[in-house]
């Protein structure tokens, strides 16, 4: 076997993970040994969706400490900090559309704009870039990966590349200003495109975790190199053998719900007409949610009468959602309802492959990304309209009456193909590359 060669990892993990955790699981098995420099970990960082507990005793983690003014207002504003995303908090703090409420989100968001540039963890910039430096001064590096959000991660990988000349790959789980789900002003964005093009044009090649997000990039960085690798999950993770199922139709999503871009009316609003219909009995059917709690999503539910089967938990530990995955009659997603934006693939979709249940994707739009991979596992159904949503649910409902569970019929080996293993040597193809084109340089 040639030499193992290592790259340094620049990203904070309580956003990277699950991703940079699993590419780590299995670089090794491609040549590449991986150390990780990123945010304080803590204590616990698995409760507080970070890595796995024991990360740091399987790979070298070098973590540098900061405090952000961002995380200073966020203390004062009564918000919680390392548990959800700022974003969530506002919604959850702030999320009725009462006027008072509307102008102050927009004056947090205005705030953010300034105070929050490019990203809550500028004041990291400094001290990881001073660290990354002394890293790479006491031992040899063959490459720089930085993973994004925070952008933050890619302006101290191009710091470390300018100095020490590294090949640098940046990859963008989600895009920059190109975000499909841009939070801040458009006058932000005036002042931070250009700041993504001198940031990501001193990379030597771009990776992105759909085709249509690497079409976007193509459109501003042309010919540089861009590579599509999807997010995965865990081949050890597999529910096989299968977990026992619970007794009762069970429906269970897991994860955010991004207000106004998926709509979960479309699921309550059909599951209320098939059981005022007696086309389902409500006593069998039971629809958890897992992730931030959402006052929005309580009173949706309590529109459509359906606070007797609907339930939202919380978040909890990533185990435990696991677990509640593999023993659902179905999987939930949601549709992404932009038809400008089709590569959208949520994390949880991958986890849901490795669950091997049944996914029901309810809204979005025809040509999205996802829907193509279920269609061709058969790992599932979606529907766009009410309609189809209530002929999706009957179908299910009626084979769980006639049998006791719904049953998976997904290609295992189309799945595969999205496991961490498969995810692990697509990065190391895509690092052997930059390496030698440098070389040849």
């Amino acid at each position: 076997m040639d030499q193992i060669k290592k790259v340094l990892i620049v990203t904070d993990l309580f956003h990277a993970s699950p991703r940079i955790p699993g590419l780590c699981a299995y670089l090794r098995e491609f040549g590449w040994e991986p150390v990780i420099l990123t945010t304080s970990l803590g204590e616990n960082p698995e409760a507080r969706k970070g890595p796995p507990n024991d990360f740091n005793k399987k790979f070298k983690v070098v973590e540098v400490p900061y405090e952000s003014l961002i995380t200073v207002l966020k203390k004062i504003g009564g918000f919680k900090t390392g548990t959800t995303g700022a974003r969530a908090e506002i919604e959850k703090k702030f999320g009725g559309n009462s006027l008072r409420n509307r102008l102050i989100k927009k004056i947090i968001l205005w705030a953010g704009a300034i105070i929050a540039y490019p990203d809550e963890l500028r004041a990291w910039r400094k001290p990881a870039i001073q660290r990354g430096h002394a890293l790479l001064a006491e031992d040899k590096f063959d490459a720089i990966l930085s993973s994004s959000s925070p952008v933050t991660s890619h302006r101290i990988a191009h710091a470390l590349k300018k100095q020490h000349r590294l090949p640098w790959s940046a990859d963008l789980r989600d895009l920059w200003t190109q975000n499909h789900y841009y939070l801040y002003p458009k006058i932000r964005k005036l002042f931070e495109i250009p700041l993504e093009m001198r940031t990501l044009g001193g990379a030597d090649a771009l990776i992105t975790v759909s085709d249509s997000l690497a079409q976007k990039l193509r459109s501003r960085y042309g010919t540089k190199p861009i590579f599509v690798i999807t997010n995965g999950f865990d081949p050890a993770s597999v529910n096989n053998p299968p977990a026992p199922l619970t007794k009762k139709f069970t429906i269970t999503y897991t994860g955010t719900i991004y207000r106004g871009k998926q709509l979960p009316e479309k699921l309550f609003s059909a599951l209320h007409t098939l059981i005022a219909d007696h086309q389902v009995n409500k006593e069998d059917v039971e629809i958890r949610f897992y992730g931030p709690s959402l006052d929005w999503l309580d009173n949706l539910i309590e529109r459509y009468d359906l606070h007797a089967i609907v339930t939202q938990h919380g978040l909890v530990a990533h185990g435990k959602a696991i677990l509640r995955q593999r023993e659902s009659q179905i999987l939930l997603m949601f549709g992404w309802e932009d038809k400008n934006e089709l590569g959208v693939l949520l994390t949880k979709s991958f986890e849901y492959y490795a669950a091997r249940r049944p996914v029901i994707i309810v809204g979005g739009t025809p040509k999205e990304q996802i829907k193509a991979i279920i269609d061709k596992a058969n790992a599932g159904q979606h529907a766009i309209n009410e309609l189809d949503v209530k002929t999706m649910l009957l179908d299910y409902y009626n084979e769980y009456k006639k049998t006791g569970a719904v049953a998976y019929r997904g290609n295992p080996a189309l799945m595969d193909r999205f496991s961490y293993r498969e995810m692990a040597r697509k990065f190391s193809e895509t690092l052997d590359s930059i390496t030698r084109q440098q070389n040849r340089d």
